[in-house]
Order: C-alpha cells, then sequence, then structure tokens
C-alpha cells in the first residue's frame, strides 16, 4: 500500500501530466517507482508520461511491469491494450483487451475495445475503422456519460473512500475497499504469486516454534539452576535472558502472521545479518576443504542451507511490503 507522501507525488504528476509535461511527471513518478518496485499503480503512471513523452516503447514496459507485478488487475492490460493500439500493434492489443475483459466483463469501455479490435481483423480490405485512439488513454472523455473523475486523465487517480463505500475505479470495476481504506490495486492480495505467501507464513511459524524451543529451554535451565543453589545461581540471570530472546522471537513470529511493521522489519534485519553469516561461513568453509578434505562438506551445506533461508527469508518480506494488512 503506498504510503500518503508516495500517493501525493503521483497526484502531482497527474497534474504535471495534464499539464503536459511528461518529463517532470517521470521524475516524480521514478521516485515512488523506487521506493514501490512492486506496487501496480506507480508503473500505470510512469507508462501514461512515458507515452505523453513520446517513448512508447518503454510505455510497454511500465505497463508490463504492472501487469506482472498485479497479474490479476485488469487496468495493467487495458493500458497496455491500448498503447499497442495506438502503435499498430492490433493482434498483442486484442490479446491484452481480451485479458482485461476476462478479469473485469462488465467493463464497457474494454468491450468496446475489444470489438473495435475483432471488426477490424474481420475487414481484410476496406477502410481502417476510425475509432482507433491516438492516445493510449482508455478513459477519456468521449462522451457526455463519461464520468468526469475520469475525464482528462493520463492515469488512475485513487479516491479516499469510507470503509463501506463501493468506488468505480477507472475501468468501471467497482471495488469494495477494505476497512480503514483507500482504493487501491495494491490491496488485492493475489496481485503476488500464492506460494510467496504460503512461504512467508512458513516462515513465520518456524519463529514462532523456534521462539517457544528456546523460551523454553530458558525456563528450563533456570528452573534447574536455582534448585542446584551456590554455584548454579549465576547461571540464572543467562538462562532467564535465554527465555527472553525466545519469547522476542515468538512475538516476531506473530507480527509477520499479523504483518507488523515493526516485526517485518526485525525479522527482515536478523535475515539479512544471518545471510552475511551464512556467507562468511561458507567462504571459510571453502578455504577449510583446501586442508580439510571432504570433512568440511557438512559445514559447506550447512552454511548454504542457512544462506538459501536468509534469503528466501529476506524475499518474502520484500515481496509481501507493499500488501501489508491495513490495521
Amino acid at each position: 500500500m503506498l504510503t500518503a507522501d508516495q500517493q501525493e507525488k503521483l497526484n502531482r504528476a497527474l497534474e504535471l501530466m495534464n499539464s503536459h509535461d511528461p518529463q517532470a511527471a517521470l521524475l516524480a513518478i521514478q521516485e515512488v517507482v523506487q521506493a514501490a518496485p512492486t506496487a501496480v499503480e506507480p508503473f500505470i503512471y510512469q507508462g501514461s508520461a512515458f507515452n505523453l513523452a513520446g517513448q512508447p516503447d518503454q510505455a510497454v514496459g511500465a505497463y508490463q511491469r504492472a501487469i506482472m507485478n498485479g497479474p490479476s488487475n485488469p487496468m495493467g492490460y487495458t493500458y497496455l491494450a491500448a498503447q499497442y493500439e495506438s502503435m499498430g500493434k492490433f493482434s498483442e492489443a486484442l490479446s491484452m483487451a481480451e485479458e482485461a475483459l476476462k478479469l473485469d466483463p462488465k467493463n464497457v469501455t474494454t468491450s468496446e475495445m475489444v470489438s473495435r479490435l475483432k471488426a477490424r481483423f474481420a475487414q481484410p480490405t476496406g477502410p481502417v475503422p476510425t475509432s482507433a485512439p491516438s492516445d493510449p488513454n482508455p478513459f477519456a472523455a468521449s462522451s457526455p456519460s463519461t464520468p468526469a473523475a475520469a475525464q482528462s486523465i493520463y492515469a488512475p487517480q485513487p479516491t479516499p473512500v469510507a470503509p463501506s463505500q463501493p468506488v468505480a475505479s477507472p475501468t468501471g470495476t467497482i471495488y469494495q475497499p477494505p476497512a480503514g481504506g483507500v482504493r487501491n490495486s495494491q490491496d488485492d492480495p493475489f496481485a503476488i504469486p500464492k506460494w510467496v505467501w504460503n512461504l512467508y507464513y512458513l516462515f513465520a511459524a518456524w519463529w514462532i516454534l523456534d521462539g517457544v524451543r528456546v523460551a523454553l529451554a530458558g525456563l528450563g535451565l533456570a528452573s534447574e539452576s536455582l534448585a542446584m543453589g551456590g554455584v548454579g545461581t549465576a547461571f540464572v540471570g543467562i538462562s532467564v535472558a535465554v527465555a527472553f530472546i525466545g519469547i522476542v522471537t515468538a512475538a516476531v513470529g506473530l507480527g509477520l502472521i499479523f504483518r507488523w511493521e515493526l516485526a517485518r522489519g526485525v525479522a527482515n534485519i536478523i535475515s539479512f545479518l544471518q545471510l552475511g553469516n551464512a556467507l562468511f561461513g561458507l567462504a571459510g568453509a571453502l578455504l577449510g576443504s583446501l586442508g580439510a578434505g571432504l570433512y568440511a562438506v557438512p559445514f559447506m551445506i550447512l552454511f548454504l542451507v542457512n544462506l538459501i533461508v536468509a534469503a528466501a527469508q529476506i524475499y518474502v518480506i520484500g515481496e509481501t511490503d507493499n500488501y501489508r494488512k491495513s490495521r
């Protein structure tokens, strides 16, 4: 989900595009794209700005990135279809328009685009239909019935709404916003692969189980130290500290499940530390294998597994970063 500052930059970019200053708009959009690389909306804006700047190939790339980030969002397909149509790539345009229509069957604008493109292929001779848009903004005003929010724009503008109020998107889709909510394409949990979420929750469960294990071990050691008395009591403090670390670890796991930003940040930092440790350990094991031979192989495998696990955690946290649960 975009921050208020990022949304403000996109709104400013929209004003610049409507003022026919695409280069300034691209500069504003680039900051948002870099800060939210897995979001959909910034790339829609970027594609529109590239088109306005006379860079159609770059516009295509931006729309394709929007589709990659949100494969279940029809907006990227619709904009890409209009872009292809304006470039004379009618076969590609039809393919994208049909994909958009599958995701949003009731969208009148997309349906008209599909019909127009099919009619073109159905007429091998004769005049070319004159309804093809010169501007790949499929939502520009074309009739008095066009919603005011969709007129004279080059990119979709999210609309703050009450939690229970459905909103018509620029593509005509009626979207029920989440609790607390601002309508954004990033709120769709299916915009990223399901396996990413599955792996994310698997890591969260691992954090919880490992934390419980460490906490119980620390408490058990503290109990034994107290029972020993004498010198044993010196280890009580250490045992309690171990139990506390376990509790914090389990709390981080719970935070991952509920997508608390602090917990995600802590898990990410620890994963980077683990990644660095695994890299150094693997390098040491490789050097050690020169003298120890096969005896170093188990250590190499261990460090390699740790490296893969740490990298995977960093990846899934990054992939889900723009889809934090609205609270």
